[in-house]
C-alpha cells in the first residue's frame, strides 16, 4: 500500500493538472491507482473519472468525521492512493488548519508533495530577503518561493512534506531552484531540532570541517612537495636530455665530415650511407 497527497501552498498552482498528469503515468506503467479529494469538492473528482477513467471519492473530515475518512481510505486496499487536495495544504474551516487536506493526510500520516509554481522562485528579488547558508556571508534569494516554502515546512508539525512538484519549470530552472529547495529544507530540519538533537548536529558539523580542513591541509602539502620534488626531476632529467642531444648533434657532425671525406675520394652514395649510417638523401 502507498498512499501520497497532492498540494500546493495555495490555489492555482496546477495540483489538478499535475495529478492527472502522475495518475495516467501510474495507468500506462500498468498500474491501478485510487484517487481522492479532499474536501467537498464534485468538479476536479469528475475530471479524474472522466478524463482517466479513474473513480474518484471525496474525504472530508468536517461532513464525513476522522474515523470514516480512515475507514475509506483503508477499504482502498493495498494499491496506490492519490490524494489531491483542495486550496492550500493548510486552509481549513475559518482561516485555520481544522479540516484541511494536512488534517486529512495526518490521519494516516500521508507523504505529502507540494506543487509550487517555478517562476515563483525567479521573480527579480524586492528588497531580498538573507537565508543563513553557514558561512560568514549572507545570500540573497528571491523572497516569493523561498518565503513560502519556508511557510509550509514551518507548519509541518509532522514532517510529512517530503517533495516539491515544480511546474512550470524549464530543465535550466530546476537545476537554479534545486540549489534553493534543498537548502529550505535543511534549515527546516535544523529548525526542529532538540537541544540535544542540535549539539549533535552542530559536533557532527565540526568533526566534518576538520576532517575537510586535514585533507585540504594535506592537499596542499603534498602539491607542494610534488612540485619540489618535479623542479628536481626536471632539472636532472633536461641536463641527461641535453647531454643526449650533444652526443647526438656530435656524432651526428663526424658522420658528416667522414662522409665528406669518402665522397671526396670517389666512393659511391649507397657505400658512404652504409659506412656513415646516414640517409642517403642528406649525402
Amino acid at each position: 500500500m502507498y498512499r501520497f497527497l497532492i498540494s500546493a501552498d495555495k490555489s492555482g498552482k496546477g495540483k489538478t493538472v499535475l495529478t492527472m498528469a502522475v495518475t495516467a503515468a501510474l495507468l500506462k506503467k500498468g498500474h491501478q491507482p485510487r484517487t481522492f479529494k479532499c474536501g467537498p469538492d464534485y468538479i476536479d473528482p469528475m475530471f479524474h473519472a472522466r478524463v482517466l477513467g479513474v473513480p474518484c471519492r471525496n474525504l472530508d473530515t468536517f461532513l464525513m468525521g476522522a474515523d470514516t475518512v480512515r475507514a475509506e481510505l483503508d477499504r482502498a486496499g493495498s494499491g496506490i492512493s492519490i490524494l489531491e487536495g483542495a486550496m492550500g495544504l493548510y486552509d481549513g474551516l475559518g482561516g485555520t488548519s481544522a479540516h484541511s487536506a494536512y488534517e486529512t493526510a495526518r490521519l494516516r500520516q500521508i507523504p505529502v508533495f507540494l506543487v509550487m509554481d517555478a517562476q515563483d522562485f525567479l521573480q527579480p528579488d524586492r528588497g531580498g530577503r538573507e537565508i543563513e547558508n553557514n558561512t560568514s556571508e549572507p545570500e540573497k534569494y528571491p523572497v516569493d518561493g523561498i518565503t513560502a516554502l519556508r511557510r509550509m515546512l514551518d507548519q509541518d508539525t509532522d514532517h510529512l512534506i517530503r517533495g516539491i512538484l515544480l511546474n512550470r519549470c524549464s530543465g535550466q530552472e530546476f537545476r537554479i531552484i534545486k540549489q534553493l529547495i534543498s537548502k529550505v529544507f535543511e534549515q527546516a530540519e535544523i529548525a526542529k531540532y532538540s537541544d540535544d538533537e542540535r549539539q549533535e548536529y552542530e559536533s557532527s558539523v565540526k568533526d566534518y570541517r576538520d576532517y575537510i580542513n586535514t585533507l585540504d591541509t594535506a592537499h596542499q602539502r603534498g602539491w607542494a612537495e610534488g612540485k619540489a620534488e618535479g623542479k628536481a626531476e626536471g632539472r636532472a632529467e633536461g641536463r641527461a636530455e641535453g647531454r643526449a642531444e650533444g652526443r647526438a648533434e656530435g656524432e651526428q657532425s663526424k658522420a658528416q665530415e667522414i662522409a665528406t671525406k669518402l665522397k671526396f675520394m670517389g666512393m659511391s652514395t649507397e657505400e658512404i650511407a652504409k659506412v656513415t649510417g646516414l640517409d642517403a638523401s642528406d649525402l
